[in-house]
């Protein structure tokens, strides 16, 4: 049984992470229950049966397509669990976890699997992972952060190429199919969002055209948010959220990347001077240049970021749907202004 106040502790995390109008959707949808108490002791039972040990700290825990949350053991061992809604079925686990394998094979760092996933309860399974608590967490303003990301991101791409890609790995403009986002029984109808059919439209759009992109497949890390980051002797990796690894065409993953850091307030005052800055960045650590195709392809991952994140505006208290398109048109005109070489004109843009 855990100390009293380290399951208050817990109890207090799984609140905290589910304080929301979907929160106890969320909860519901994971635990089968909406007592954030229940909920932690089931974390706990977890821990104790799969690892042979007990919870002494919780390090943060988070609910978004998925809970997850850092947690220090009594033998001394730091670890990343990870509670699954079923937004990945088992095959694509095991891809996932086998691509991060490959890549760790050949000196990338990606986060060492410490229990593959098992049943957690509630038809939910559960992966657990080393911790990588290591290195300085950055901000994309911050000097070498966005040279450091997209050196580290050239890495993956450029040792991912051999990995046999499986129609399992998530496709890269794929529709979420997270069940958080489905009403759990029991559960009120959250209050209405404000509208977003304009922002959800460029971004249909956007994806629509994008899946016509053709070009060879390579695995890369599709999450570079500044504030997943950690920086340690010149190498830089993400600490959670494994599932972002994807297959897909290289410089669309780039351009994805590439605006990642502006999705956080992170005090960037021009995003796509960043974005630029990323993307030359890339290039130069790969020694290449997008042009041509690859670079129509480019613009449509920077398209494809930039209209979910307008999307996301919209749907945030105070913001108005009106302004989701001027905010892309500015943006991608912005993007090529900077960017300083002529891009082919994409019809969807």
């Amino acid at each position: 049984m855990l100390p009293m106040a380290v399951l208050e502790a817990l109890r207090e995390s799984v609140d905290k992470a589910s304080d929301s109008a979907f929160g106890e959707n969320k909860r519901a949808v994971l635990f089968g229950t909406v007592d954030s108490q229940d909920a932690a002791g089931q974390i706990d039972r977890f821990v104790a049966r799969t690892l042979a040990t007990r919870i002494t700290e919780v390090l943060f825990l988070k609910m978004a397509s998925a809970c997850a949350a850092g947690l220090k053991l009594s033998d001394g061992r730091s670890v990343f669990l990870k509670i699954h809604a079923g937004e990945l079925d088992l095959d694509q686990l095991h891809a996932v976890h086998d691509a991060q394998g490959f890549l760790r094979e050949r000196g990338i760092p990606a986060a060492r699997l410490v229990l593959p996933a098992t049943e957690f309860g509630n038809g939910k399974f559960a992966t657990v992972h080393a911790f990588r608590s290591r290195g300085d967490r950055a901000r994309a303003y911050h000097r070498g952060t966005i040279e450091g990301a997209a050196a580290m991101l050239a890495r993956i791409v450029e040792g991912g190429r051999a990995f046999p890609l499986r129609s399992s790995i998530p496709d890269m403009f794929a529709a979420g199919t997270s069940p958080l986002k489905a009403r759990a029984p029991g559960i009120a109808e959250p209050p209405p969002l404000p509208p977003a059919e304009r922002a959800s439209a460029v971004l249909e759009k956007v994806k629509l055209h994008g899946q016509a992109i053709s070009g060879d497949r390579v695995i890369a890390h599709d999450d570079y948010a500044s504030r997943n980051l950690r920086f340690s002797d010149g190498e830089v990796s993400s600490v959670f959220d494994f599932e972002a690894l994807r297959g897909g065409v290289e410089p669309v993953l780039v351009g994805r990347a590439s605006i990642q850091f502006i999705n956080e307030p992170s005090g960037v005052r021009d995003p796509a001077a960043a974005a630029v800055k990323f993307v030359r960045a890339y290039e130069n650590s790969a020694r290449r240049m997008f042009e041509g195709e690859a670079a129509a392809a480019l613009d449509a991952g920077v398209a494809l970021s930039v209209a979910q994140f307008c999307r996301s505006l919209v749907r945030s208290d105070g913001a108005r749907d009106e302004d989701a398109p001027k905010i892309f048109a500015n943006f991608m005109e912005r993007f090529r202004a900077t960017l300083g070489r002529e891009y082919p004109k994409n019809p969807f843009i």
